[in-house]
């Protein structure tokens, strides 16, 4: 850890019996399999916990806890994601507003990311991910992060937006800048450099899209409307920069994840191989083995769970993966916390799950069995976003 617990302030009124050696954003165990330490730590550990590490926060392990987090507004908000949270970053709207003002920003952006509009990408997504994929075949081995879960969702998410093709390599590099935890402080210089080019980005492309609509999602929202009143450009661009931020880094972690995951699976394979496991199924059994997300709130107002009392001010983390693994939940219909929930669920989720069938049903076309490779050094961080960097897998013909 980067302090000693005794050196770390703990606020009177939390238990101490409540409080836990663990960083979230930094623990060194994360970075070598966040699950193992997830697991560990849920196993050893109250079900709300607090940690006195990065300012102190609560920590929400049981999936009932976590619901509640998400779906009462009267005590839990996510307004710690306004203008100044970050260097430089802006306004994260809607993200950054409490039902039921959210509402009619959300509709902006999840009218155009229904399934029936998503399914209209169906044969852009599968050219693209035959196209990363069958290069593979005869390969020995691969990163699977570098090789598909990276290219694949994020080319098809700038053709949504309608950002340029060839800012493919800058766009990640800005979105990890942003997403990547550098100890607990992202509040430096290269921070606010990454965002300012990314509302200069996006900035540019909403004049070029006022001046010239194209059919893209950024022309779509320049003629939304809330409340019966045009978005303002600061809006539109704090909408963008939202986007932004989780089309460039989702579904490249819930590929990988779930790779990884089934890489250890030899037997899912052969079923998934041999179409004895339903696509959407698997999806979502990947996805709930792979939660890599652990939302944060605020708490608006005193509010007791279970006998525990969290105060107007504390920070809330909300483990989204021991919760979505709970012991004894193992069953195929058990529903996860991958997408959030409650008022704030994923928006993109709809596109998520179609990219992560279509890649999946291409992947066991045409690749055989395959292991995770050696590797050396970290390859994960924490963070309220757990990335993976890179994902060796061996592979038979």
């Amino acid at each position: 850890m980067n302090q000693a617990l005794s050196e770390l302030l703990v606020p009177d009124h939390v238990p101490r019996e409540l409080v836990i050696d663990f960083d979230a954003a930094s623990d060194v165990a994360l970075t070598f399999d966040i699950f193992k330490r997830m697991d560990e730590l849920r196993n050893s550990s109250p079900p709300i916990a607090y940690s006195p590490h990065g300012g102190g926060h609560w920590l929400l392990f049981r999936e009932k806890d976590i619901l509640k987090a998400f779906s009462d507004g009267d005590h839990f908000s996510t307004s710690l994601f306004n203008a100044g949270a970050q260097e430089g970053a802006p306004d994260m709207i809607p993200l950054c507003l409490d039902p039921p003002e959210h509402l009619p920003w959300r509709m902006t952006i999840v009218r155009h990311l229904t399934p029936t509009k998503m399914r209209r990408l169906e044969d852009f997504i599968r050219q693209k991910a035959e196209s990363l994929i069958t290069p593979l075949v005869g390969q020995k081995s691969c990163d699977f992060v570098s090789a598909v879960a990276e290219p694949m969702p994020i080319s098809i998410f700038m053709a949504l937006m309608g950002l340029p093709a060839e800012g493919f390599d800058e766009f990640r590099s800005l979105a990890l800048q942003i997403i990547s935890p550098e100890g607990n402080d992202r509040n430096t210089p290269a921070t606010a450099a990454a965002n300012a080019r990314i509302l200069a980005i996006l900035s540019e492309l909403i004049e070029a899209r006022r001046l010239e609509p194209k059919d893209d999602l950024v022309s779509a929202l320049i003629d939304e409307k809330v409340k019966g009143e045009a978005i303002s450009a600061k809006g539109l661009l704090s909408i963008c920069y939202v986007l932004f931020l989780g089309g460039l880094d989702t579904v490249v972690n819930a590929m990988s994840y779930g790779m990884r995951y089934l890489a250890q699976q030899p037997e899912l394979q052969d079923e998934a191989r041999a179409g004895l496991v339903a696509m959407p199924d698997l999806v979502e059994k990947l996805l709930r083995k792979s939660a890599f997300v652990n939302p944060m709130r605020i708490v608006k107002q005193d509010v007791e769970i279970e006998g525990v009392t969290l105060k107007a001010g504390d920070l809330v983390w909300s483990m989204c993966w021991p919760a979505s693994n709970e012991p004894g939940g193992d069953g195929e219909g058990q529903k996860h916390l991958t997408f959030g929930g409650g008022h704030h669920l994923c928006a993109g989720m709809h596109l998520a799950r179609l990219e992560l069938r279509i890649m999946y049903e291409t992947w066991f076309r045409y690749i055989g069995p395959f292991a995770l490779a050696p590797d050396v050094g970290p390859t994960m961080t924490g963070g309220s976003t757990m990335l993976i960097k890179r994902l060796l897998l061996n592979l038979q013909p």
